[in-house]
C-alpha cells in the first residue's frame, strides 16, 4: 500500500526489485510482465490510477529460489 504523492508531476513510475517472474497491477489496473532477469525495472504509472490514498500495487509471480515477492520499490517522477 501506498499514498498518492503530494507533489504534481505529469508523470510517475515505480521502479521494483523482485524474486520471479509475473505480472503487476495499480489498484486492479494491468501495468505489465515483470522478469526478474531482465532490462525493465521501472513501470509507467498512468495519473488517473494513482488515488490520493491507499494505493495498492500487486505483484502476482511464479516464486524461484529468491522467492516470489517485492523486496523493493522507489515511486519517482518518469524521466524523459
Amino acid at each position: 500500500f501506498f499514498d498518492g504523492p503530494d507533489v504534481k508531476v505529469s508523470a510517475w513510475e515505480v521502479v521494483l526489485q523482485a524474486g520471479g517472474d509475473g505480472f503487476l497491477k495499480l489498484n486492479g489496473n494491468p501495468l505489465g510482465r515483470f522478469h526478474q532477469v531482465g532490462p525493465q525495472r521501472g513501470f509507467y504509472l498512468p495519473e488517473c490510477w494513482i488515488k490520493p490514498k491507499g494505493n495498492v500495487l500487486e505483484y502476482v509471480a511464479r516464486p524461484d529460489s529468491r522467492g516470489g515477492t517485492i523486496t523493493a520499490a522507489e515511486l519517482r517522477p518518469l524521466a524523459r
